[in-house]
């Protein structure tokens, strides 16, 4: 495997401090369009959970989104 072109990881290290630049959890996960955009979106997600299990949010910025699908889910 190769390594990655060093701008490259430059770009992704500009992405994450531009992600925790915020305080609202949401633009830290690089999402933009707001709270109730972000529920409006992604909570259809609970919708595939039929049991107990794990949650695997892959590329996850901060957890965000694995914490909404454990509050989601819950409800």
């Amino acid at each position: 495997m190769t390594r990655p072109d060093p701008s490259f990881i430059e770009e992704m290290e500009s992405l994450q401090d531009a992600y925790l630049a915020h305080d609202d959890p949401i633009m830290q996960s690089g999402y933009f369009g707001g709270r109730e955009r972000w529920v409006e979106e992604r909570s259809a997600l609970v919708q595939a959970v039929h049991r107990d299990g794990e949650f695997l949010d892959v590329g996850c910025a901060n957890g965000q989104l694995a914490e909404d699908v454990v509050a989601w889910a819950a409800r």
